[in-house]
């Protein structure tokens, strides 16, 4: 699971909390006219061309956010001012910038509009400044060390994801479950007496899926609002299915009934798919197993793309 630095820098001027201005005169100005100023509490050299970055950022309009990593996943990439889209953006002065430095940026939408860099709409109203902040969080020699950091960084957040389900478990007074060892609980209503789901079975299942938060409804083959009312047949353990679909669904046989909690970052982690799932979204699905169909032995699987669970 990647996390560019590119593919978040197009949205960043697109403002995540608001922050006040208070006082224009202790801002600085980009040579394009993106007004920041730096708090700085970070030691060492200032970033350099060449290294990689890792950054959280936020950005809103008055009181709508559009972008917010704080707290999630930080966005991770080559600091390369001719590679990257630099114009009314935090590269733009962050080589002002040490690791721990953290800055406050502001631009009016008019400006964007001019240049021809977002549309005049609803979000993007003539007149609204967009005001965000950025925290310079590391600075990386290679590639290999970004990755490092990167997977400590998913295992702190999946830990973190566990623990939010056990918590709403046990306030629940919900013990009768089992977890597995990726970290999905499985609650077994009624145990199937069919075959177990080995690698590259085909299983046909019934599901609903809904948002551990708050109980919203995201997806369902069983309703017909969501349009698609036919069994979900998926090959197992071949990369077509979120990891905690196949980790809890595997546990169980033809037959069984269970409900399925998974963490985000073994369901769709910081993407967010439509308003229905906000990112890094613990889900819950409510699946009936009508089928196992073992894999023919010697037999090759076919060949298909993914197809996450819709």
């Amino acid at each position: 699971m990647k996390f560019s630095l590119k593919a978040i820098l197009g949205v960043t001027t697109l403002a995540a909390t608001l922050f006040a201005c208070k006082n224009n005169s202790d801002y600085k100005k980009t040579k394009e006219g993106l007004a920041y100023k730096i708090h700085s509490s970070g030691k060492g050299e200032f970033v350099k061309p060449g290294q990689f970055i890792k950054v959280y950022f936020s950005n809103a309009i008055n009181d709508s956010t559009i972008a917010d990593n704080f707290g999630k996943m930080p966005a991770y990439g080559p600091y390369d001012t001719a590679g990257l889209p630099t114009t009314y953006n935090f590269i733009d002065f962050l080589n002002e910038m040490r690791v721990g430095d953290s800055a406050e940026f502001s631009i009016p939408v008019d400006t964007l509009i001019k240049h021809q860099l977002v549309p005049a709409n609803e979000v993007f109203k003539p007149g609204a400044l967009i005001k965000g902040k950025v925290k310079l969080a590391g600075v990386f020699a290679t590639q290999e060390e970004v990755n490092k950091d990167q997977e400590a960084i998913l295992k702190e957040i999946k830990t973190a994801e566990i623990a939010a389900i056990e918590k709403h478990l046990k306030e629940k007074n919900i013990t009768n479950f089992t977890k597995t060892n990726e970290g999905v609980f499985v609650i077994v209503e009624k145990e199937g007496t069919g075959s177990k789901i080995d690698t590259g079975a085909i299983v046909t299942l019934n599901y609903t899926g809904t948002l551990l938060k708050n109980g919203e409804k995201f997806d369902s083959n069983v309703d017909s609002a969501f349009n698609h009312v036919q069994p979900f047949e998926y090959a197992a353990y071949q990369g077509n299915v979120i990891p905690g679909w196949d980790a809890g669904v595997g546990t169980l046989k033809e037959g069984s009934k269970a409900k399925i909690y998974v963490p985000s970052m073994l369901g769709y982690g910081p993407q967010e798919r439509g308003p229905q799932m906000p990112a890094y979204s613990n889900l819950v699905f409510d699946v009936e197993v009508l089928k196992v169909t073992p894999k023919p032995a010697n037999a090759a699987l076919p060949v298909a793309p993914p197809a996450p669970v819709k």
